[in-house]
C-alpha cells in the first residue's frame, strides 16, 4: 500500500518532482491505488517521481507487473520512475520479472534526488 499520510510529497527546489513512500507489500490493489495518485499528480504538473521502498517487504508479480506498467506509461511520457531504499530481495524481484530496465535504482531517496538534479543540469 501506499501511506496516504505521505503518498506524494513535492521537493523543495523542484516543484515537478515527488517522492511517494510505499509500506507493506506491493500487490494488485497498493500498485492501482499507486497508479491513480500518481496520474492525478501527473495534471497537476508533477514529471519525476521517487518511489522509497523502505518499509516494502515484498511483491508479488502482478503488483510488479502492474507497477512496470505504470513506469512504461511515464516513460513514453518522457519521464522516469526512481526507486529508492529497495532491499536486495525486492530488487532481485524487479530484475527475475524483467522489469529493472524501467526504473532508476538509487540507495536512497537523497541520492536519487542528486541523480534527478544532475540529469536535469545535463538537460537529460
Amino acid at each position: 500500500m501506499i501511506d496516504p499520510s505521505r503518498w506524494l510529497r513535492a521537493v523543495k527546489g523542484a516543484p515537478r518532482v515527488g517522492v511517494m513512500t510505499a509500506v507493506g507489500f506491493l500487490d494488485e490493489t497498493a500498485v492501482d491505488g499507486l497508479r491513480a495518485r500518481l496520474l492525478a499528480a501527473h495534471e497537476r504538473g508533477f514529471r519525476v517521481f521517487v518511489l522509497d521502498v523502505r518499509s516494502v517487504y515484498g511483491a508479488d508479480a502482478e503488483g510488479l507487473s502492474l507497477l512496470a506498467d505504470l513506469a512504461d506509461v511515464l516513460g513514453i511520457a518522457g519521464h522516469r520512475m526512481h526507486v529508492a531504499n529497495a532491499r536486495p530481495d525486492l530488487r532481485w524481484q524487479f530484475e527475475r520479472q524483467d522489469f529493472a530496465d524501467l526504473f532508476a535504482f538509487h540507495p536512497s531517496v537523497p541520492a536519487a534526488l542528486r541523480s534527478i538534479k544532475i540529469a536535469a543540469l545535463k538537460g537529460a
